[in-house]
């Protein structure tokens, strides 16, 4: 059987973005073997946890997600159920007491291991005849006006992150975020409500803020410019706590306060 006559259907162009989350790298391999078969999809990336699954996911939009269930420190249920928004989702495992609690999640399918290429497709296929129903019922006419507007306005961007600390995950909001300090293998985050310290680097969280809330002042310290009290040339005042700027970043904050 070739991959045409497995998908039943020409392929129009259309890609359709693809995350895959599995802790064993042979069977990521596996995955992005059958990804890179299929002309439709395209892969955004293939990580080893959930953490850094969630990272790609604040700065990539996905379209559908093929998800390992018993992973380190966060399960694929967890992983799921705790997403900033919610992709076609494929819950890949070697245990099948895990389906119940895969469409409980509203999961389009479950596929256990060792997975079949025919079997991937098809699995794909109800992922992307998910998509395609969600945008027509979004395109559809209504008979109610204002509902019609509501279809047309765009997402609403995503406004927080999930961090993960003491086995807990946490919502920090951005306009609660005060700062973040860097301490050697961990950040902690310095919030309206607490403080967490997480296993998270600085440079992973930059690329994961959005751009022109946050402002990196010195290799230690990331910065909510709305909660910027006083600035100088070598220091910010942010939640009454005097933090430094560093030499290398000093050309940058001058540039963004304006000094």
């Amino acid at each position: 059987m070739t991959e045409q006559e497995i998908l039943g259907t020409e392929h129009t162009g259309i890609q359709y973005s693809v995350l895959i989350v599995d802790d064993e790298r042979l069977a990521r391999t596996l995955l992005e073997d059958y990804v890179s078969k299929l002309p439709m999809l395209r892969l955004v990336d293939s990580c080893a946890n959930a953490m850094s699954a969630m990272s790609v996911m604040q700065r990539e939009q996905v379209d559908i997600l093929l998800s390992d269930i018993e992973m380190p420190e966060m399960t694929g249920v967890d992983f799921v159920e705790n997403l900033p928004y919610r992709p076609s989702t494929i819950f890949t495992t070697a245990y099948s007491q895990y389906a119940i609690d895969g469409y409980e999640l509203g999961v389009v399918d479950y596929l256990l291991k060792p997975i079949a290429f025919n079997r991937f497709v098809k699995a794909i296929n109800k992922a992307i005849e998910r998509i395609k129903l969600l945008s027509a019922s979004r395109q559809e006419p209504s008979s109610q006006p204002q509902a019609q507007v509501s279809a047309t306005l765009p997402e609403k961007p995503v406004d927080y992150l999930m961090v993960k600390a003491d086995r807990r995950l946490y919502k920090v909001r951005f306009d609660d975020l005060f700062y973040i300090e860097g301490q050697q293998e961990y950040v902690t985050f310095h919030t309206r409500q607490r403080n967490i310290t997480a296993f998270y680097s600085l440079k992973s969280l930059e690329e994961m803020l959005p751009q022109g809330q946050f402002l990196r002042i010195h290799k230690s310290f990331i910065v909510s410019l709305a909660h910027v009290e006083i600035v100088d040339s070598t220091s910010v005042m942010v939640a009454g706590e005097t933090l430094p700027i560093g030499p290398s970043y000093r050309d940058t904050a001058s540039r963004i306060f304006g000094l």
